[in-house]
């Protein structure tokens, strides 16, 4: 799969209008969820593209280079706005709890539906929960290259039908990896006929 530059700019174009729609300069209140769902359709469609070409022994570079790009600005932002919260806030049982989720990457299956009721006493008063989202993406990247890549002596893993299925749970399930799995759905189904942007 060529590279395009204008993934690039259209995710930096999502990332802003998530930050617009956080600081409620953008009308539409749901500007920023549909920006991180494409933003997720893009990195299904981009990780799907990478792993159909990727052997099982060469997992362990796939896992560095996500690794790399991923954990590490994570955990710089991480303990950066874990030690400005740790100075400012008063340190309780849910802010550690919510401290380890996020530490964890499991923020978004544990620590998101508890933001309106313990708002408060998360670190910085919930302002850091965007890092649902990196959660959410790295969860992907552990799971799908099992699919795709480990699957596929089976026939399994990159089978339309198999990420039809996945998709339609995902969606009516109301989970976070929908779009992650319709990028990877539509990266198999038009894998024949390379997509140019």
């Amino acid at each position: 799969m060529n590279y395009s530059p204008r993934f690039d700019w259209l995710r930096g174009v999502l990332a802003f209008v998530v930050v617009l729609q956080h600081a409620d300069l953008v009308p539409w209140h749901n500007s920023g969820p549909f920006a991180v769902h494409v933003f997720f359709v893009l990195s299904g469609w981009l990780i799907g593209g990478i792993l159909l070409d990727v052997q099982p022994k060469q997992l362990p570079r796939f896992f560095y280079n996500r690794t790399l790009r991923i954990w590490v600005p994570y955990f710089i932002g991480l303990v950066l706005l874990l030690g400005l919260g740790f100075v400012r806030d008063a340190i309780t049982p849910k802010w550690l709890e919510i401290a380890a989720y996020k530490a964890t990457m499991v923020y978004n299956v544990f620590g998101t539906r508890q933001l309106a009721a313990h708002v408060n006493e998360m670190p910085l008063h919930g302002s850091c929960s965007h890092f649902w989202s990196g959660n959410a993406e790295e969860q992907f990247y552990l799971i799908t290259p099992l699919l795709l890549v480990l699957l596929r002596w089976r026939g399994l893993g990159q089978s339309p039908w198999l990420w039809v299925a996945i998709c339609a749970w995902m969606i009516f399930d109301g989970t976070q990896y929908g779009g992650l799995s319709m990028g990877v759905l539509a990266r198999i189904v038009l894998r024949d006929n390379e997509v140019h942007l």
